[in-house]
C-alpha cells in the first residue's frame, strides 16, 4: 500500500519579517501586566487544522480543535491601542490580530536554571 500524500505546507514567514495578522481562538489571557513602567498583556491562541488551517502536516498534537492538529501562539498585546481590547478578549473567543511582528522567545536564565 501506497502512502498517502503528504499535505503542502504554507511558507511561514521568517522572525521579524514585515506585520502579519494571526487569527486564533483565545485559550488564555492575562491581566495587563507593569515592567519598567511598560503596561502589556499576554494572550495564548490555538487553531485546529479542522478550523481551516492549511499549515500542513505536524502542530504540537494537542487535541483541542475536536481531533488534529494544533497550532499555537503567545502573543504580548502592548501599547495603547492593543490594550484598549483587552477587556474584550475572552478565552473561547476567536479573535484576528493585526500588524503582528513575530520575535524569537527564549526562556530567562531564572527559568532555565531553575529547569536544570
Amino acid at each position: 500500500d501506497a502512502a498517502p500524500p503528504r499535505k503542502k505546507r504554507r511558507k511561514v514567514r521568517a522572525f521579524g519579517s514585515s506585520p502579519i495578522s494571526v487569527a486564533g481562538t483565545v485559550d488564555a489571557v492575562s491581566p495587563i501586566l507593569v515592567k519598567d513602567g511598560s503596561p502589556f498583556a499576554l494572550v495564548e491562541l490555538y487553531q485546529s487544522a479542522d478550523d481551516g488551517c492549511d499549515y500542513g502536516e505536524g502542530g504540537d498534537g494537542d487535541e483541542r480543535g475536536g481531533g488534529g492538529d494544533v497550532y499555537t501562539a503567545a502573543a504580548i498585546l502592548k501599547g495603547e491601542d492593543a490594550l484598549s481590547v483587552h477587556p474584550a478578549i475572552e478565552p473561547g473567543r476567536t479573535v484576528t490580530l493585526s500588524d503582528v511582528v513575530s520575535r524569537k522567545w527564549e526562556a530567562g536564565k531564572g527559568f532555565r536554571d531553575r529547569a536544570a
